[in-house]
């Protein structure tokens, strides 16, 4: 009951965010960064079934370890390879 109760205070130092591809993670408020407690993305779609699952990310996504839901950071940039040449 306590694990449940800790778990559940856990969630509300989170906010949805929508990302600027339309996708949807939780990071930590703000005010609850500190040294001991880093800024980090909680998984969505973990957090509906009661787990904490910390995402990683790198430039362009946010990837969760335990169900492998991808959140889009940003956009990526246009592709500079040209296709075959028709000729």
């Amino acid at each position: 009951m306590k694990e449940e109760l800790a778990k559940e205070a856990r969630f509300e130092r989170l906010r949805l965010e929508r990302t600027p591809t339309g996708d949807i993670v939780m990071p930590l408020k703000d005010e609850h960064i500190t040294s001991d407690e880093p800024a980090h993305v909680i998984c969505p779609v973990c957090k509906e079934d009661k787990r904490v699952s910390v995402m990683t990310e790198d430039e362009y996504w946010y990837r969760c370890p335990s169900c492998k839901y991808l959140a889009g950071k940003k956009k990526r940039p246009p592709s500079s390879r040209r296709g075959p040449m028709v000729v």
